[in-house]
């Protein structure tokens, strides 16, 4: 996996630096922002949710803001189940058309990513008819393209997080570079969110997120 932190001071200057930067709105993939730029502006945001933010909320609005998508949905692995946290762009009645999501159905992007492991692209509307028929029954008509990747930390599938743009992405290198350190950002806090929910007490300090984050980079 290639890594996209070309600084290991990129966390500590999410957390740190107190710079008039805009906050992630609605950019499109590559555009005048760097990489770099766009990832710091993610863990700015991170770092300034205070204790006991709904996190997965927060991490599909970053996304889907960091990215310039239409919408997006972030999912957690639960046994065989795909279970939704959050969504962006999305009513409920969208959301669950797709009934039980499930471990092994191969018929779905987010599913297939959750089964693989492995990301999912898709360029256009044609190539999601090819490769996910049964999809284009169930979303909006307004979607062209779609990128599905799971969500792993610390050696687990935590998750899966799904994007869907409005228009035709051909997701060049750098735009699934991009989306893959997005990725791992996003598994990163979702992880110390399940921990921090899974042991009653508050989300994990933003600070900590950003030394993880920090660690990791310097490790790759």
């Amino acid at each position: 996996r290639r890594v996209l932190f070309r600084s290991t001071n990129v966390a500590e200057a999410a957390v740190a630096d107190t710079d008039d930067q805009p906050a992630a709105s609605g950019r499109r993939i590559g555009d005048e922002l760097g990489t770099e730029g766009r990832l710091r502006l993610v863990l700015r945001a991170f770092a300034a949710a205070p204790l006991g933010a709904d996190s997965p909320q927060l991490l599909i609005s970053q996304a889907v803001a960091a990215t310039g998508a239409r919408g997006g949905v972030v999912c957690g692995v639960r046994g065989d189940r795909v279970v939704i946290l959050a969504s962006e762009g999305y009513t409920p009645e969208q959301r669950s058309a797709c009934g039980p999501l499930i471990v092994g159905d191969l018929s779905l992007p987010l599913t297939y990513a959750a089964t693989t492991e492995q990301p999912v692209w898709l360029v256009s509307q044609a190539d999601t008819v090819d490769r996910f028929p049964r999809i284009v029954e169930l979303v909006p008509r307004n979607e062209r393209a779609y990128a599905a990747l799971p969500l792993r930390a610390n050696g687990e599938l935590l998750g899966v997080v799904g994007i869907s743009f409005a228009e035709r992405h051909d997701f060049t290198e750098a735009d699934r570079d991009f989306l893959i350190a997005l990725a791992d950002i996003c598994a990163i806090h979702l992880l110390q969110w399940s921990e921090s929910s899974a042991a009653g007490g508050p989300a994990a300090s933003a600070v900590q997120l950003g030394y993880l984050v920090q660690a990791l980079s310097r490790a790759e």
